[in-house]
């Protein structure tokens, strides 16, 4: 009986393998783990040559591997740090395989700029403050010289010598900037200003972000909305200035349907836009949308939840008595050159376009009103939070959108440009197309900056899910569609 019992123990041995068999009682292997596209801090990472920066994970604490596409640019440690090599621009990539979770962002890396540079020597009368010493005041104060220091954030016009200037206590309009000290002069206890416009970005001196000295004296416009301005010449400045970096859009195109197949997508440039203007007014059943039609459609684009409608700009969400329709492209800047009153958008056409006018908190509308998008630079103390995880930023003239929503807001402006601006040659419907002037938009000279702008927006901010149902829904409802949603890279060939 004990060799049978030998025998019949190792037989029962070989059929508890490892391997799970029906009717076991092992557990079948568990699902893979659902992907999680990583977030980082800060989202558009700057860093100078030579320097370092710590890169963060903001939804995801675990190990990560690190990788950079140009290591003569900028190294990375697995630690997320990020270490500058040359100017230039690249991309970061971190992932972890095992908790199927990646992500990438765009670095750019800085030459540092330490060369002051004199341009006039200080005056002995001026009186150095900040330039909230000056905005607290209530009047014009003319018997002062004053000498500020700060941060060029952005050009305001494309005049010379005009642009906003910043520190740490606020920011005020330089208005006419001048070369020399014969900018002003002085009559007894009183100064004034000789308008000299010498000293600005345009001709390749001054650019946002370099930090300037300027003496010269405070004046508040009545007759212009009180607007508070220095006036006066420049005494140094260090070259700081940050440039908007060209780089490509950093994904691929996803659209597989069947929309643009009479369309010729490999040309570039005007013949592009024309080739696009073509099918968009081929297909935009304009009969499908009304201005007050707009919020019923807002439940088509996912922009509504219940009753509530969701902010474009903030990512809240608020009743329907609390939210404008929002032109995206501002209805007072679609005009065909500065200063032109024509404008272009009214209750049709491009203004109750589903692709264009987005839910906004009124208050939120109210504040941006007719303010230029562009990047800011400095010490900028007016903000509105948002759930993007960075805040809206403007001054009396700039509107900078958190970088969650900057691809948002140049893939719709190119698409507005693209489908109602005259100046194409695309097949068109006259009574909704106009000159529109993308740099009374975009804070920029010209067109081109402009289009630097809003390709380097495209890039930084790739698109979404939350793009695609916008874009979808638009298409079911007025049977056109964004090509700047379904092939973003089509942006780098304008």
């Amino acid at each position: 009986m004990k060799k049978i019992a030998l025998l019949i123990l190792p037989l029962l041995l070989l059929g508890t393998g490892c391997n799970s068999t029906p009717g076991s009682d092992n557990p079948p292997d568990p699902p893979p783990k659902p992907k999680v596209e990583l977030t980082f801090s800060p989202t558009n990472p700057v860093v100078k040559v030579g320097k370092t920066l710590q890169i963060t994970t903001t939804n995801y604490s675990g190990l990560l591997t690190w990788s950079s596409d140009s290591t003569t640019i900028a190294s990375v440690d697995n630690n997320g740090l990020v270490t500058g090599v040359s100017a230039g621009s690249t991309y970061l990539h971190a992932w972890n395989s095992v908790d199927n979770v990646e992500g990438s962002l765009s670095l750019t890396v800085e030459q540092e700029h330490t060369d002051y540079k004199a341009v006039n020597d200080p005056s002995p009368e001026a009186i150095e403050v900040s330039i909230s010493t000056l905005i607290n005041k209530s009047s014009s104060d003319t018997t002062h010289l004053y000498r500020i220091k700060g941060i060029v954030e952005q050009n305001t016009y494309s005049t010379k010598g005009v642009f906003d200037i910043s520190d740490a206590s606020g920011y005020i309009e330089v208005y006419g900037c001048g070369s020399t000290k014969s900018s002003i002069q002085k009559n007894g206890n009183t100064y004034s200003y000789v308008e000299q416009k010498s000293y600005g970005s345009l001709d390749g001196k001054i650019h946002a972000g370099d930090e300037v000295i300027i003496e010269g004296i405070y004046t508040i416009y009545q007759s212009w909305k009180n607007i508070k301005e220095f006036q006066g010449y420049v005494v140094g400045y260090t070259p700081m200035g940050k440039s908007i970096p060209s780089i490509p859009y950093p994904g691929s195109d996803t659209y597989s349907g069947n929309y643009y197949n009479n369309v010729d997508l490999s040309v570039s440039g005007n013949t592009l836009m024309s080739n696009l203007q073509t099918k968009m007014f081929e297909t935009h059943d304009f009969s499908k949308m009304t201005y007050n039609g707009l919020y019923s459609g807002y439940s088509k684009t996912g922009e509504t939840s219940g009753s509530y409608y969701k902010c474009f700009y903030t990512g809240k969400t608020y009743s329907k008595s609390n939210t404008n329709r929002e032109h995206v492209w501002a209805q007072s800047l679609s005009i065909p050159y500065p200063g032109s009153q024509e404008q272009l958008w009214g209750e049709t056409g491009g203004g109750c376009d589903l692709h264009h006018i987005r839910p906004t908190y009124k208050n939120v509308n109210s504040t941006r009103s007719s303010l230029q998008f562009g990047s800011l630079f400095g010490y900028k103390s007016s903000t509105i939070d948002t759930t993007y995880g960075s805040p809206i930023k403007y001054t009396e003239t700039t509107w900078e959108v958190p970088d969650k929503i900057k691809g948002d807001v140049a893939r719709i402006v190119l698409y507005t440009y693209m489908h109602y601006n005259s100046g194409f040659s695309g097949i068109e419907q006259r009574q909704y197309t106009g000159g529109l002037c993308l740099y009374c938009l975009v804070v920029a000279t010209n067109v081109n900056q402009a289009m630097k702008i809003l390709k380097y927006w495209n890039a930084i901010d790739p698109v979404d899910d939350i793009e695609k149902q916008r874009n979808e829904g638009a298409f079911n409802v007025q049977g056109n569609r964004n090509p700047f949603i379904d092939y973003p890279t089509l942006v780098d060939r304008l």
